[in-house]
């Protein structure tokens, strides 16, 4: 008798060495286009409501995917939990926050404060993998906090309420789903849970 799969999980990395220049080459690209998306929210907020845009952030990532032969592979039955909670705590939902947030929060701002994600990604891997951090990533990771405390500090107070709150509940949110959904695509495929979790999020 198989043992079920739980759905929430998640696994060491498989690349502990020092980054190659193709991995330096991927992680300018990702931050490029990660850090895009909240000026084009910021754009798109001139013209459209915040549910708008979340829809249209969706809609536009999946019509790309399916552009994609490999996008389009089926998953397995057993696999669509995964991928259901992914594209709720992943996409639905932080993709709501941030235009919410964004109505009185500018981009750059949002942005960094966003940077507090990898901080709350590594709390919950901590806990998860039982495994403490090395003394330089726990060194990071309170420099990290630290700055993004008094840049949250330094802005807060010119915020109504209950906008200070949306950022750095998105970055807790993502951050904690991080490591989940690492684990839910280097299982599933990068490009098949990105579409069918798209889809989800569609219906």
């Amino acid at each position: 008798m198989s043992t079920p799969r739980r759905i929430l999980s998640t696994a060491a990395s498989t690349n502990q060495g020092p980054f190659s220049a193709a991995d330096w080459a991927l992680f300018c690209a990702i931050s490029l286009i990660w850090g895009a998306s909240f000026l084009l929210m910021d754009i798109g907020l001139e013209a459209f409501r915040p549910g708008l845009i979340t829809l249209l952030r969706v809609a536009s990532g999946a019509a790309l995917l399916w552009l994609i032969p490999a996008a389009r592979r089926p998953l397995q039955r057993a696999d669509r939990p995964r991928v259901v909670v992914l594209s709720f705590l992943w996409v639905a939902l932080p993709f709501t926050i941030f235009p919410l947030a964004q109505q009185w929060v500018n981009s750059a701002l949002t942005g960094m404060l966003n940077g507090a994600m990898p901080i709350f990604a590594a709390l919950v891997a901590t806990g998860l993998l039982r495994r403490m951090p090395r003394p330089v990533q726990l060194a990071g990771l309170l420099l990290g906090f630290v700055g993004v405390t008094a840049i949250a500090q330094s802005s807060a107070s010119s915020w109504p309420p209950p906008a200070p709150c949306w950022p750095p509940a998105a970055s807790v949110e993502t951050g904690s789903v991080s490591r989940f959904a690492r684990s839910c695509c280097r299982r599933l495929g990068s490009m098949p849970s990105s579409l069918t979790g798209a889809e989800r999020c569609l219906r």
